[in-house]
């Protein structure tokens, strides 16, 4: 879990000498006040690695700063996830040559390594079927999850048998109308009217782009919230 990780990773900075001592001599400034030796402006993720680097390279006297409100600085708590990525996911981000703080070690120590891996997702449209017969026909077919609404039915299954898990559901139940290679969120953050319409502006803004093919999300939105948006 996180309180394992988190114990690896002061192990990690004690042997490491985490922080080293400060060795940036002082100096004053026209106001006869010590002066920063490094300003950063905006804490968010870059800002926070770049203060993590002074830090690491013996230098103490840095200030951030960020216009967001305290407690709202650093990186987002919601996202869209994209299917078609500029980076692949196995990129570690800015863990500064350090394993245990990468994304993929923080992703594991919540969820554990089954976390980590892609699922695949068969979408059939509700003139299928209802919701009994897709239910059994999936399960049949060997897939692990289904969840079926007026939009049509989802069915969920490990990457590596979607192939399998598909050519039979297409025997007992036809055509699909998607086969495809998906993300499925673990947890989900729930949505403010606020926070809603930001972030549905933002969804709209990359469906629109034509490189966007899908995009994937772990945000939850009332229905009371909904129906004000």
């Amino acid at each position: 879990g996180l309180e394992a990780l988190e114990a690896e990773i002061a192990r990690d900075f004690a042997v490491l000498n985490h922080p080293p001592q400060n060795w940036v001599p002082e100096r004053i400034g026209p106001d006869r006040h010590p002066m920063l030796d490094v300003l950063i402006v905006g804490a968010g993720m870059c800002g926070l690695t770049a203060a993590f680097h002074c830090k690491r390279l013996g230098m103490h006297n840095t200030r951030l700063i960020d216009a967001a409100p305290e407690g709202r600085q650093g990186p987002w708590r919601t996202f869209a996830r994209m299917e078609t990525l500029r980076s692949p996911k196995h990129l570690t981000g800015p863990a500064s040559g350090m394993a245990n703080l990468a994304f993929r070690a923080w992703w594991e120590g919540q969820y554990g390594e089954d976390g980590w891996e892609r699922l695949g997702l068969i979408e059939y449209p509700t003139s299928a079927g209802d919701e009994e017969k897709v239910l059994e026909a999936a399960l049949e077919a060997g897939a692990e999850d289904i969840s079926s609404s007026d939009d049509g039915h989802e069915i969920w299954t490990a990457a590596e048998d979607l192939h399998e898990v598909s050519s039979a559901l297409e025997k007992a139940l036809g055509e699909a109308k998607e086969v495809k290679l998906a993300w499925k969120p673990n947890i989900t953050v729930e949505m403010d009217a606020k926070g809603a319409g930001t972030l549905m502006k933002l969804i709209d803004t990359l469906e629109d782009d034509d490189d966007v093919q899908t995009v994937w999300g772990n945000y939850e939105i009332p229905d009371a919230v909904a129906e004000s948006l």
